[in-house]
């Protein structure tokens, strides 16, 4: 416990204190001057509080205030922060990181004298100890705040002066210090049998704080020795009280029971108990189980047994566990208050003397506790006056036994409805009121076998119990809606961390690795998992599957390189495959000088390889480049958090430029998101065919705040990717079917993706700035007649098995899980960074401008601007290039914005075309939002004269390195073809047009 003089001494006689709750007052006090006035309500116009020093603290009378009286910093911390005495005492030392009363390696130690000779009567092997006739003021208070020595000596606790081993003939003494106490319980059972416990419980090492002197018997219960003494001494005085009153002649004398004992969790929680009043027992440790045999033994002797359990996750299951076991145990659940208290370990305080220490009035406290606690029995037996026994079932304790299986509404806030659900561990399974009313009947007849506490007490008879469930209205559905009220904690992600649910344990990524938590120990954490969104199956960490490296570009930006170090993953293998962007080239091209063999081998050798020594590193790069675009977009989804800087939507294309309108497909984009991730993900997917689907009301009525992915699949062509900009960046409005509709803040909102064989319509600011671009190469692929693959290539044949099928085995799954929490934490790495990791986009880009222009503009372009023609590095009328695209296409609608609109695109697609209208030709400046100005001329006659209106031109500037050889190449050949005679007029002799 820590004292006020040390807290005192610690914060400046409570400056630190003030200036902590009242920024002005630390405003007077770092500047010398004490005795101004300061604020300690920020509204107040005029400074009204004053500071005054005392031999222990500086006071503050807060003359604007309804108490006018000095207050001094505890009781200012009280006040501000509405806590007891205790309870701001131990939160002053927390939230000013004092450190006071914790426990440090280079203060709480032992005083050792070492190797000392042994004296003649000491045995090799064997422990000795020295003990001390009484504890000091500081041992008790180490053991509690309010145990006095007769607490320890009626459970036989001593303190230690030294402590020893016989080695050798020698001995090494461990001396018990001011600052690091030793204890001493001696432990008694049989007749007349003892063994002894030392405790150190400053010991920094936990470990290491309990030790055994003697032999400890199986199943051993601490305390139940001094139970029976007490229990027995208690009924010898009163036996022979009563064979001394001559009224009681010939009477039998019936042996009377102690009111209570209580089930602590530990040796200090046992002192504790025992200083209140209360018989402790206590087990050795969090794993030893209280037999029917004991309990029978200890409820002979007391009328109520208690159990106080440790606020963690141990100690929680253990209590709903022993409660459900023995129904008439009353189960003293410590409050959720004390919680946010640090104890001496620098831990959140979680057990009985942590409680005390917390309590200004701990005898009062305590009592109102077990004024509180309840059974787990829900039904009571009366005895009537003709000696018949009824039966009724308590409300109050039925609701308890309920909690104690895990049953609760769960009020849905967004959806304003409240549904039943039974928790176990933190999994949520959705109920509903038959269930449990069904419940209740299972148990009573023994067939509930998940639950603990199935068996009904020996001495009820079980057909009594299930009649009165059955036909008792307080076990009806209707009356079951009363049920407790819990409110759950499903988040399951930080801004740097993500939390992923098994079969078998909870696993935390963080940009430093995974820590897995076991099922039974993830409670807490405290989140919560629907049960339909925990993964069937188990978890083992593997080890890294691949590792990336960064370094600074020539703009200062990450330039990132992978390396694949293990690829046991099916998942990782088929993604490297999806982003060999240049599989043909390697695998099927320029093999005219090698054997059907050695490129067979070649293959062979490279399944599952991203950097094959057949190409050029920049192709190289590109592969790693689409790689790393999908481990980071799979890391993104998977994190649950949502930060409005980092708000995209995902959008996977295809890599292959293809003809107008031609539809490639079959890459694998969809199995990523449909197949891949959907296994961690709860998720919803639309139809991206449909033009008109945001004009659907209900179209998100699947939707949920537990969603965490919507799929947009199979985006058609020209699908407008604005119309879900609010929802990629904001909240989400659902609008379910016969409901009322509702809203889902922006960080509970399901992150959309979309899948597509085609490109965006735009690539302007807002789309860049929401869309997260992916490419997927053909690797995949359909054969078709129209296409020029020989042979078609599914992510089956890669591994001849379906990935997920019935025969895919748990270390198969393992493999993929650990690939998918690895790129989840590749991405918290780069959160730091604020990248955004893009694919190779020159392909895509490619396949917008095409789209742009339509092939028939395409084919126009690439004669009408041909190197060979005269519409090059010179004026042209628009109009006149207009009319000549419209005879050429048949397109006598061509407006003049689309003319323009396509010719942009050719001139961005072509290689040896630099811009269209420089800027140093142009008469007008480009209009907002446009990329190139206007060339207005008058029109020329037969002498070059200015004639008519002005009129809009065109340029179109080459770019001299490509154009220049591009052009000289197409003359040769021409020359070459016009001497062989090959040329007849303007078309060549086999009828193809030149």
């Amino acid at each position: 416990m820590i004292r006020k003089e040390d807290l005192s001494k610690a914060t400046n006689k409570g400056l630190d204190i003030i200036s902590h709750l009242y920024p002005d007052a630390a405003r007077i006090i770092s500047a010398g001057k004490k005795k101004d006035a300061f604020k300690v309500r920020q509204n107040e116009r005029t400074p009204s509080a004053h500071l005054k020093e005392f031999e222990l603290w500086w006071v503050v009378t807060d003359f604007g205030g309804d108490d006018q009286r000095g207050h001094n910093p505890i009781s200012l911390w009280m006040k501000e922060k509405s806590l007891g005495f205790n309870e701001a005492i131990i939160d002053i030392n927390s939230e000013l990181q004092l450190g006071l009363g914790d426990i440090k390696q280079d203060v709480n130690k032992p005083f050792y004298e070492k190797l000392l000779d042994a004296s003649p009567d000491m045995k090799e092997g064997e422990w000795y100890f020295e003990l001390n006739e009484k504890m000091s003021e500081e041992e008790l208070r180490v053991l509690g705040p309010t145990v006095k020595q007769e607490d320890v000596e009626k459970l036989h606790w001593h303190s230690v002066k030294w402590i020893g081993r016989c080695k050798d003939r020698k001995i090494t003494k461990k001396h018990a210090t001011p600052t690091y106490p030793i204890f001493m319980r001696e432990c008694t059972y049989g007749e007349g049998k003892r063994f002894f416990k030392k405790y150190e419980p400053l010991c920094y090492d936990k470990q290491w704080r309990f030790m055994y002197i003697g032999q400890k018997p199986k199943d051993y219960i601490n305390g139940l020795s001094e139970l029976k003494g007490e229990h027995f001494g208690m009924n010898e005085t009163e036996r022979q009280a009563w064979e001394g009153n001559p009224l009681n002649e010939g009477k039998p004398y019936k042996e009377k029971k102690l009111k209570m004992a209580v089930i602590c969790s530990g040796e200090r929680d046992a002192l504790c108990a025992r200083s209140l009043g209360y018989s402790p027992l206590w087990l050795n440790s969090e794993t030893a189980e209280l037999e029917p045999s004991q309990y029978r033994e200890v409820m002979k002797m007391v009328d109520v047994l208690y159990n106080i359990p440790d606020k963690d996750e141990t100690g929680i299951r253990r209590g709903r566990e022993l409660a459900l076991k023995f129904p008439d145990i009353r189960t003293i659940w410590l409050p959720q208050r004390f919680e946010r208290f640090r104890d001496a370990r620098g831990r959140f305080r979680k057990d009985f003397r942590d409680w005390l220490e917390t309590q200004d009035t701990p005898a009062h406290a305590m009592k109102i506790l077990t004024q509180q606690a309840l059974p787990a029995r829900f039904w009571e037996e009366k005895q009537t006056k003709k000696g018949e026994t009824t039966f009724s079932i308590s409300s109050v304790c039925l609701q308890y036994f309920l909690r104690m299986q895990g049953f609760y509404k769960l009020k849905d806030k967004e959806a304003n409805k409240v549904e039943f659900v039974r928790l176990r561990g933190n999994v949520v399974e959705h109920v509903k009121a038959d269930d449990i009313a069904e419940f209740l009947i299972n148990w009573a007849r023994g067939d509930e076998k998940k639950s603990p506490g199935n068996d009904l007490p020996s001495d009820t008879q079980n057909t009594d119990v299930q009649n009165l469930i059955i036909d008792s209205p307080r076990t009806s559905p209707a009356a079951l809606d009363k049920l407790s009220s819990i409110d759950l904690d499903f988040t399951n992600y930080t801004p740097n961390s993500q939390l992923f649910f098994f079969k078998n344990c909870t696993v935390r990524a963080t940009a430093d690795g995974l820590e897995v938590f076991d099922r039974g120990s993830a409670i807490e954490l405290k989140r919560y998992v629907w049960e339909e969104n925990v993964v069937a199956h188990e978890f083992k960490v593997l080890g890294p599957m691949f590792k990336v490296t960064a370094d600074k570009d020539e703009d200062g930006k990450a330039a990132y390189d992978i390396i694949i170090k293990d690829i046991s993953s099916k998942v990782f293998a088929y993604l490297i495959n999806s982003s060999r962007l240049y599989w043909k080239e390697e695998l099927e091209e320029g093999w005219e000088d090698k054997s059907e063999a050695e490129r067979q081998a070649y293959i062979d050798s490279h399944r599952f390889s991203i950097d094959g020594e057949r190409l050029e590193p920049l192709k190289v790069y590109n592969q790693k480049r689409a790689l790393l675009n999908k481990i980071f977009t799979i890391g993104y989804m998977l994190h649950g958090f949502k930060d409005p800087s980092r708000a995209w939507a995902p959008m996977a294309m295809d890599w292959k430029i293809g003809e107008d309108g031609e539809c490639n497909g079959r890459s694998g984009k969809s199995f990523l998101f449909s197949q891949v991730l959907t296994k961690l993900l709860k998720s919803v997917k639309l139809s991206g065919r449909n033009a008109k689907l945001l004009d659907n009301p209900h179209v998100f009525d699947q939707v949920t705040r537990h969603t965490r992915m919507l799929l947009v699949d199979d985006c058609m062509k020209g699908l407008k990717m604005e119309t879900f900009y609010d929802n990629i960046t904001g909240d989400m409005t659902v609008n379910p079917k016969n409901n009322q509709s509702y809203n889902i803040e922006f960080r509970e909102s399901p992150k959309i993706v979309f899948t597509t064989n085609y490109v965006p319509n735009n690539f302007d600011a807002s789309t860049d700035a929401r869309l997260l671009y992916m490419v997927f190469s053909d690797y995949y692929h359909q054969a078709t007649e129209d296409s020029d693959y020989t042979s078609s290539r599914s992510i089956r044949d890669d591994f001849g098995k379906s990935l997920f099928g019935v025969d895919y085995t748990e270390n198969e799954w393992n493999a993929d899980l650990n690939f998918l929490l690895q790129c989840e934490q590749f991405y918290l790495q780069t959160i730091m960074t604020g990248d955004k990791i893009l694919p190779p986009m020159e392909n895509i880009m490619i396949r917008k401008r095409k789209q742009e222009m339509s092939g028939n503009f395409e084919q126009w372009a690439e004669t009408y601007f041909s190197p060979l023609s005269d519409h090059l590095d010179c004026l042209i009328v628009r109009n006149d290039a207009l009319e000549d695209f419209r005879k050429f296409s048949g397109l006598r609608d061509m407006t003049t914005n689309g003319f323009t609109r396509k010719l942009r695109a050719f001139v961005h697609y072509c290689p040896y075309i630099a811009e269209v209208n420089p800027a140093d030709l142009c008469t007008t400046p480009p209009e907002k939002g446009k990329q190139n100005g206007r060339i207005l001329k008058h029109l020329k006659d037969w002498m070059g004269m200015a004639t008519g209106p002005l009129v809009d031109h065109i340029y179109l500037k080459t770019n001299k390195e490509v154009y220049i050889p591009l052009k000289r190449d197409m003359e040769a050949r021409a020359a070459a073809l016009d001497d062989a005679g090959l040329i007849k007029g303007d078309v060549v002799d086999d009828g193809t047009p030149f």
